[in-house]
This record gives C-alpha cells, sequence and structure tokens, in this order.
C-alpha cells in the first residue's frame, strides 16, 4: 500500500493481482519500459527520459479526479503510480525495491518538471528554473502531495540507502509546485541538520542529516533566481534571506566532525554553487599579511 495506491474496491474490480515482493521491482521497469516506449512514439523530438514523465503526468491529467472509469478499470497510468507507492511505502522495508522506485520516480519527475517549465512538447529544456508561478504537471502535484512519506525516505528510513536517498530528495525538490511550498520543504530539511556542537549520536541520526543537507541544497538550487538578482522577494514568494541562511548553514556542516555529513554538506553547497552564484556574505575584511 502507499499514498498513491488505487482503491481496494477498484483494484479488486480491475482484477489487479498481488504481486509476490521479490518480483515487484521487475514488474516496475517493465512497466517503466513500456511507458517509455510510448512516449518516445508520441513525442520522437523529445529527449527519452523527459518524455516518459511528460506522457505520464498528462494521461494522469487524463484521468482527472477520478482513478476509475465508468467500466470499474483502473487506469495503466494509475496502476503504475500505485505501483511506485507499492515500492517506496513498503511494510516489506526492502532496499532494493526502494532504490528500484527511486529511480523511476527520479527519472519520471524530471521530465514532467522539466516539461512543465519548459513549455510545449519538443522545447523541452535542461537548465532549472525557479518554481514560482509554474503550473505544476500532474505528476508532480501527486509527487507534492506524498511529501510526509517521502520525507520519511529521504530522511533517513533504513531501507533508503545512499543513492535512493539522494534521488527521492531531489525528486521532492523538483515537484514542488511554488516558491511558498518549495520554501516550506526547505525549512523541513532545515529543522533536521544537526549542529556543529551536538554532532550525530548513532547511524541513524547520520543518516538523517545526510538526507536533510542534500535535500536543503537540492531545494535551494531549485530556488534559484534565473538571473541572480537580490533584494526583495523574488516572483513566486521565494526569499533571497532563505537561501542565504540555508546556505550559510550548509556552509558551516562542512567542517562536520561525521565524513558522511560533512560530505553530503560539501554536495549540497556545490548544487547550489551549480545553479548560481552562492548567496553567502565575503565575510569580515582581514589586513593583509606584511610579514609574508
Amino acid at each position: 500500500g502507499g499514498v498513491w495506491e488505487t482503491p481496494p474496491p477498484a483494484a479488486a474490480a480491475a482484477g489487479l493481482p498481488a504481486l509476490p515482493v521479490g518480483c515487484t521491482a521487475e514488474t516496475l521497469r517493465y512497466l517503466s519500459d513500456c511507458l517509455s516506449l510510448e512516449a518516445h512514439a508520441l513525442y520522437p523530438h523529445t529527449r527519452r527520459d523527459a518524455a516518459a514523465g511528460l506522457h505520464l503526468s498528462r494521461l494522469l491529467e487524463e484521468d482527472g479526479a477520478g482513478q476509475v472509469s465508468g467500466s470499474g478499470q483502473v487506469s495503466g497510468a494509475v496502476q503504475l503510480l500505485a505501483l511506485l507507492g507499492r515500492c517506496l511505502f513498503s511494510p516489506h522495508e526492502d532496499a532494493s525495491l526502494v532504490l528500484a522506485a527511486a529511480r523511476q520516480l527520479h527519472a519520471l519527475v524530471q521530465g514532467a518538471a522539466g516539461a512543465g517549465r519548459a513549455g510545449p512538447p519538443g522545447g523541452i529544456g535542461t537548465a532549472a528554473s525557479p518554481p514560482g508561478g509554474i503550473t505544476p504537471p500532474s505528476l508532480c502535484s501527486r509527487v507534492a502531495a506524498a511529501e510526509t512519506p517521502l520525507l520519511r525516505l529521504a530522511l533517513g528510513a533504513a531501507a533508503c540507502k545512499d543513492e535512493a536517498q539522494r534521488m527521492i530528495c531531489e525528486a521532492l525538490a523538483m515537484a514542488s509546485p511554488n516558491g511558498e511550498a518549495a520554501q516550506a520543504l526547505l525549512r523541513s530539511a532545515m529543522s533536521s541538520l544537526p549542529s556543529l556542537e551536538t554532532g550525530c549520536a548513532g547511524p541513524s541520526e547520520s543518516r538523517r542529516a545526510v538526507g536533510a543537507a542534500l535535500l536543503a541544497g537540492f531545494v535551494t538550487a531549485q530556488l534559484a533566481p534565473p538571473t541572480g538578482g537580490a533584494g526583495a522577494a523574488l516572483p513566486g514568494g521565494i526569499d533571497p534571506a532563505v537561501r542565504g541562511e540555508a546556505t550559510s548553514r550548509l556552509a558551516a556542516l562542512v567542517e562536520h566532525r561525521q565524513p558522511l555529513v560533512a560530505c553530503a554538506a560539501v554536495a549540497a553547497v556545490g548544487l547550489i554553487g551549480a545553479a548560481g552564484p552562492l548567496p553567502l556574505s565575503d565575510g569580515p575584511a582581514t589586513e593583509p599579511d606584511e610579514t609574508a
């Protein structure tokens, strides 16, 4: 089960079989490959990874609010999303299952978010755009609606290891529907960042700190202004002060005594720097050392 699960009566009416845990990941890959091939045929001039996310979003939009048609059949798009949910939020806590689902979710959200921010098919860009003022694709809206259980994974659930944790963090950042939502997500991440004084007590706290640093980095990078402007709040309710505070805290964590946390902070600061100038002050002026 999961937040995107089909209602039990509808699933039964559609004749959906119960999949064994051992073959769920392969089933997910197969369905995702089918989606990708169909999307590439419909949008041949669009990158295949972007086309799949765009196509799934459009299928979900066609379904509208209802998950089941008048004939009682569950659409393929809804079934695929439900399978993603089963893999991510399975009570079995299977790391390989979570990783397979995280890879697929990341690829689909990346395609959907890129399509939503760049316009119609064929013009999908690769540069990150600020989330203010954008109508999010249906897939991104559903990912944003599942923020709470996805945050649990991103912030150190036992089954969410390294690569899966990073991909879920980035998917959450890309799915933010607007500046206000992105800033709320950023504050959630910052509330889980450790201090240099207290450190992390045990592996679970270290995983939580790593996830919080990566998520803060991805979201802060998403909030970068398109032209590097500063001053008043940017379009979409994006406040430069929030980006500055997040970047300062991440930069301080580079000196954390836990190597995993320090590396995550370095990666997060790198993400922000790749999106634009780092929103950091120059620091106090120092006199040159004349004895050197």
